[in-house]
């Protein structure tokens, strides 16, 4: 996983200063690199890249700006303007099961760091399931109408939504500011009973697979998800 962190504290955040004040910039929440590492690392091995330490394009940038960046990646890295966070997960998970599948407000002081987690605990299955099945593969015309209605994955069953080709909006009920665009090549993790639905618009191609927690017995097909019934 990546995550891209805009600085405030470089170059280009002191030039733009003002900036900030104004919408849509006062709204925003600026994560620092310290505040990210230590919610990444609880999810794989992290390291960072950086770039940008221009306060803005300024003339002649395209001569002198690469001995600029080489510069600061040497003498002030934690001060260029955008930071990469990478985050390498284990290939087999351990120790990270009893992960709650979602955090509420009274779990951490920062809301912004809250979104952060919690969109990190979404794009990860928990260790040690076992996997039932995965559906066969759904476009536009051809789907369960219930996945676009509130539904829920059944107790003891994980789902992780995959998209193939093209994209959709994912929603998960209990937070519906928060839309989460899933492109081809991506995935979401669906926790047990959490209440969700998708939005399709444009072609695609997706399926969902399902696994199941120990103690659990295999479900039907159809009935991991009352987003299937009927199917």
């Amino acid at each position: 996983m990546v995550i891209g962190s805009l600085n405030r504290s470089s170059p280009w955040g002191w030039w733009n200063c003002g900036r900030f004040s104004r919408p849509p910039w006062n709204t925003a929440r600026f994560l620092a690199r310290d505040d990210l590492e230590p919610i990444a690392r609880t999810h794989g091995t992290t390291s960072w890249t950086q770039g940008l330490y221009s306060p803005r394009a300024l003339p002649g940038i395209t001569q002198w700006g690469p001995l600029v960046e080489r510069m600061g990646r040497n003498v002030a890295p934690g001060h260029a303007a955008f930071q990469v966070l990478t985050i390498t997960a284990p290939e087999h998970p351990t120790g990270r099961a009893g992960l709650a599948s979602v955090l509420t407000a009274t779990d951490h002081d920062e809301p912004s760091a809250l979104q952060v987690e919690n969109l990190l605990r979404e794009a990860e299955l928990p260790a040690g399931l076992d996997h039932v099945r995965t559906t066969d593969t759904f476009d536009h015309d051809h789907h369960p109408a219930g996945l676009r209605r509130a539904h829920r994955v059944a107790e003891g069953i994980w789902a992780r939504l995959v998209v193939h080709t093209g994209g959709l909006d994912f929603v998960f009920d209990d937070d519906p500011d928060c839309v989460i665009d899933v492109r081809a090549g991506a995935s979401v993790v669906i926790p047990p009973g959490r209440f969700h639905h998708v939005d399709i618009a444009g072609p695609l191609t997706f399926a969902l697979e399902f696994h199941r927690e120990h103690g659990y017995t295999d479900p039907d097909p159809g009935s991991e998800s009352s987003g299937l019934a009927g199917t």
